[in-house]
């Protein structure tokens, strides 16, 4: 999360704050939740964590893969080569293609 400062820090706090608190929340306000903190902005699964309070792995084998899988979110390739990108839309597709 030190890439993202600011206003648009602030921001994404406030979209995941009903996350952040809640223990056990249910599926479908949460899937919501990780479409909104994607929707026009791409973040890695450590940043969405943090913002969920939630711990990395099991927000991508639980909420990341299957959306991912079901068209909800698209995974990209890292800004700086690490861990993937999510991103709200539809797969992503190289140049190449």
């Amino acid at each position: 999360m030190d890439g993202i400062v600011g206003d648009e820090r602030t921001a994404l706090e406030m979209i995941a704050e009903p996350s952040f608190y809640e223990v056990r929340m249910p599926t479908e306000q949460t899937r919501q939740i990780i479409l909104d903190l994607c929707r026009g902005r791409a973040l890695t699964a450590g940043e969405l964590a943090a913002l969920l309070n939630r711990n990395p792995h099991s927000l991508r084998a639980r909420f990341l893969n299957p959306m991912v899988h079901e068209g909800l979110l698209r995974q990209c390739p890292s800004r700086h080569g690490k861990e993937p990108v999510y991103t709200a839309g539809a797969p992503w597709r190289s140049q190449a293609n």
